[in-house]
C-alpha cells in the first residue's frame, strides 16, 4: 500500500516529482556539473565578455533577457522533465567536441561570433550529454532560444541593416502615396 501511494504522489503532484528526481541524482552528478560549467566559463570567458558588452549596444538589448525566458521555458517544463529519466548520450560528446573545435577556428581566425557560437553549441553537448536524447528534446525550443542571444557579424548586420533601412523607407513612401501625398525618396532617409 505505502509504494502505491507514493507512486501515486510522484505522478499526481508534478512538484514532488521533480524533488524524487532531482533527489536521485548522486553528488557526484553535481560536482560533474559544475564541473563542467566552470571549465566552459573558463575556456569561452572572453567570448562570453565580448556578448554580454554587445547587449549594452540598443540592438542587442534582448540578450539580457534571452536567458531569463529560456530558463522560465525550462521550468515550465520541469514536472515533465522530472519523470524522464536521464541517460548519457554519445551523440552529446560528439557535439560537444564539434562546439570546441568551433572554438578554436573562432580563436584562430578572432571571430567572436564564431567562439560565441561554438559555446552555444558546446553547451548544448554536454546538456545532450548528461541528460540524453529525449529529456535533450524536452528542453531543445528554450536551448534554441538562446542561439538569438549571440550578436551577428559586423559584415552581415551592416549589409542586413542598410537593405532593411531601404525596404522601411520603400514602404514608408507607399503609405504616404496613398494618402495622396506627393513624395520623392531619396536614398533611405
Amino acid at each position: 500500500m505505502n509504494e502505491t501511494m507514493t507512486e501515486s504522489n510522484t505522478v499526481a503532484d508534478g512538484e514532488t516529482a521533480a524533488v524524487v528526481h532531482l533527489g536521485r541524482l548522486r553528488p557526484w552528478h553535481w560536482s560533474l556539473a559544475l564541473l563542467a560549467a566552470g571549465l566552459l566559463t573558463l575556456i569561452f570567458f572572453e567570448g562570453l565578455v565580448k556578448m554580454v558588452g554587445a547587449w549594452d549596444q540598443e540592438e542587442y538589448s534582448h540578450g539580457y533577457m534571452l536567458p531569463v525566458v529560456a530558463a522560465f521555458l525550462v521550468w515550465q517544463r520541469s514536472t515533465r522533465l522530472a519523470l524522464i529519466p536521464f541517460e548519457s548520450s554519445w551523440w552529446g560528446v560528439l557535439l560537444t567536441v564539434f562546439g570546441l573545435f568551433v572554438f578554436v577556428a573562432g580563436e584562430l581566425g578572432t571571430l567572436y561570433t564564431v567562439v560565441q557560437y561554438g559555446l552555444l553549441i558546446t553547451l548544448g553537448g554536454l546538456l545532450l550529454s548528461f541528460m540524453g536524447r529525449r529529456a535533450f528534446l524536452l528542453i531543445l525550443p528554450a536551448y534554441g532560444l538562446l542561439f538569438f542571444t549571440v550578436p551577428l557579424p559586423n559584415f552581415l548586420y551592416n549589409n542586413l541593416s542598410s537593405q532593411l533601412q531601404l525596404i522601411s523607407s520603400e514602404l514608408g513612401v507607399h503609405v504616404i502615396r496613398l494618402f495622396g501625398i506627393p513624395v520623392f525618396l531619396e536614398g533611405n532617409v
